[in-house]
């Protein structure tokens, strides 16, 4: 899903995968990555799902294959 808005003459596509991509730069820029997150709060004794950090990464992989990127930004 994405929902492609204008932002100071820009446009850039909100994305269902906490991303957005800024065509003009060829710029994704993720949120809410977390990576490792869930095993630190593991290694603490913190209840967390497994299979966390794969999900992210398989998410960035789809993004990474579907979209032109030259650069990506972790926000």
């Amino acid at each position: 899903m994405v929902c492609k808005v204008m932002l100071e003459g820009e446009e850039l596509w909100l994305l269902a995968d906490k991303a957005v991509y800024w065509p003009a730069r060829q710029c994704l820029m993720i949120a809410d990555a977390h990576f490792g997150k869930a095993s630190a709060y593991r290694s603490l004794g913190q209840p967390v799902p497994q299979g966390t950090t794969t999900e992210n990464l398989q998410r960035l992989d789809r993004l990474l294959s579907a979209l032109a990127c030259t650069q990506v930004i972790f926000l």
